[in-house]
């Protein structure tokens, strides 16, 4: 295939002067090739738990959520299926629900960013103390259940936990905690509420310390992007909390 020969001086390039064929397949070629090396690396992440991402971290931080919403969902949407997990663990099953931080009643903290705020899904919690006080402060668990994925997502989320939720009749919830500095737990684990999982943090840099909450009423509906107008399967952590305080 011969190569195209410019015009113009190859320093000098006009957005309207078009590319030739040659060139642009080339291009697609080595953009997939790009995103197909990147994919690997992530498997290797996951599967292997390799320390660093090298010089791929930039190129994972745009793909690692795609690759999580369609390759990393753990679970079948059957209700039926996440009774496996509590089966012959009663003792995991909610006894009630605290907030995440300032245990047991959000003491020290207040909602910096509430539910549906500017479409926001969930509810940013901050210390009262201002700033960045709160970084690395201690997140907790807001209720027994079964940890469904805890990875640094990096980009807009950084390091995330997703916790299933049993109640005693039977209904399932899930909560999500993002932009942490530390996560202390890993899928597979059991935890009870009121337990260390994190601490907060920034998303690596991205914004200043809180911790975003979002409680779900549906298990397992994909990461999605932290705001929207549809508020399917999602509802207010803080009131939820409020009305569903420890029964003993």
């Amino acid at each position: 295939m011969a190569a195209c020969q410019p015009d113009a001086p190859s320093e000098i390039v006009s957005i309207e002067e078009p590319i030739c064929k040659e060139d642009s397949l080339l291009l697609i070629i080595q953009d997939q090739k790009h995103i197909i090396d990147s994919l690997s690396i992530l498997t290797l992440f996951h599967t292997q738990k390799i320390d660093t991402l090298g010089p791929n971290e930039i190129a994972l931080d745009s793909i690692s959520a795609i690759q999580y919403e369609n390759d990393w969902k753990p679970f079948n949407d059957v209700d039926e299926y996440y009774d496996k997990f509590f089966e012959g663990k009663e003792e995991y099953i909610t006894d009630g629900f605290d907030f995440p931080v300032g245990k047991p009643d959000g003491e020290g903290y207040y909602v910096a960013r509430r539910f549906m705020q500017d479409r926001h899904l969930g509810d940013d919690f901050n210390a009262r103390s201002g700033g960045n006080t709160d970084l690395g402060d201690p997140v907790y668990a807001i209720a027994n259940g079964f940890v469904s994925f805890s990875f640094d997502l990096k980009g807009g989320w950084g390091n995330t936990m997703r916790i299933i939720h049993k109640t005693p009749e039977g209904k399932f919830y899930e909560s999500l905690y993002s932009h942490c500095q530390k996560n202390y737990i890993q899928y597979g684990q059991y935890v009870k509420r009121g337990q260390l999982i994190g601490t907060i943090g920034t998303a690596h840099g991205k914004y200043p310390a809180h911790l975003h909450l979002e409680l779900r009423t549906e298990v397992n509906l994909p990461l999605g992007k932290g705001y929207n107008t549809d508020v399917s399967g999602y509802t207010s952590p803080t009131l939820f909390i409020r009305d569903n305080r420890p029964r003993w």
